[in-house]
């Protein structure tokens, strides 16, 4: 897995390392939006975002919700690509699609220390039911102003068409049950070659396979986090009310002990499964 796949997380995923990262006193930056094509007005806002805390969380709405909200046309880059176009930047840390044109539920499940928009909006524009779940998460919310001259739609614009929706986007956005998003990067060659194994009780093992790499990549980023953890440093300000560094110490390294622990066990059950598959399989 590169460092760019890694960067990509589940929803779930997101969730938890939010958790992690507030348990660490780390100041979680939070920000939502299409990305369809991929600009120096996206890239300035985003490195400008990053700044605001000591790491950048970007929400990417899926197909489906950037055709509601954009119209006809509309993503022009399918959520996988969005996703791992904005992984590669050195400024985003993490990334995650969200099933929703709204982020409300984004904003309450992140629980972050800032939720950044772009100076197009203003705080009495913004969707009072997105303004109303980042006051109850205790995120401040941040405007940073705009480039001017850049956008998607003028992108498309000058380029001659309206209607550059790839294949692919249009199969996905036409769908009258919503899409469920892939939220992982492309597998691996032997989860490929796993899944191409049909005869039981063979054919699980792409699934379980899956899921020990999710165990590892989690496992790997609390270790990361531990690593570093006497480096964090509590603000006042914090949104979760943080407590000065030598009284959060303790719980904080109970919590990423749990996860440790936690995904430790996952990680040893999972490889004694899959042992036991591959010695039926005779692979």
């Amino acid at each position: 897995m590169t460092n760019t796949e890694s960067k990509i997380l589940t929803y779930e995923q997101a969730v938890d390392l939010a958790c992690v990262l507030r348990s660490g006193c780390f100041r979680l930056v939070i920000t939502n939006g299409c990305f369809d094509l991929l600009h120096v007005g996206h890239i300035r806002y985003l490195e400008a975002a990053s700044l605001l805390g000591d790491q950048l969380m970007v929400g990417v709405n899926a197909d489906w919700a950037v055709a509601a909200l954009k119209g006809p046309g509309r993503p022009v880059n399918t959520t996988v690509d969005r996703l791992y176009a904005l992984a590669a930047l050195s400024c985003v840390k993490y990334v995650v699609a969200v099933d929703s044109v709204r982020v409300d539920e984004f904003i309450g499940d992140m629980r972050a220390a800032v939720w950044a928009k772009g100076g197009d909006y203003a705080l009495d524009t913004l969707d009072n039911g997105e303004v109303k779940s980042a006051a109850l998460a205790g995120t401040r919310i941040e405007i940073i102003p705009i480039t001017e001259g850049f956008s998607t739609t003028t992108t498309i614009k000058n380029m001659g068409s309206p209607y550059l929706m790839s294949a692919k986007c249009q199969a996905q956005a036409a769908q009258e049950v919503r899409p469920e998003p892939s939220l992982r990067p492309e597998p691996s060659i032997v989860h490929q070659q796993l899944s191409n194994i049909d005869p039981q009780p063979c054919g699980p093992i792409a699934s379980e396979w899956g899921d020990l790499v999710a165990h590892i990549d989690q496992f790997d980023r609390i270790t990361e986090l531990l690593v570093f953890r006497f480096s964090a440093v509590c603000r006042p300000e914090d949104s979760d009310g943080c407590k000065p560094k030598e009284e959060k110490e303790p719980r904080r390294q109970s919590d990423m002990a749990d996860g440790l622990a936690f995904q430790s066990k996952r990680i040893l059950e999972i490889t004694a499964k899959l042992a036991s598959m591959l010695d039926r399989c005779q692979l």
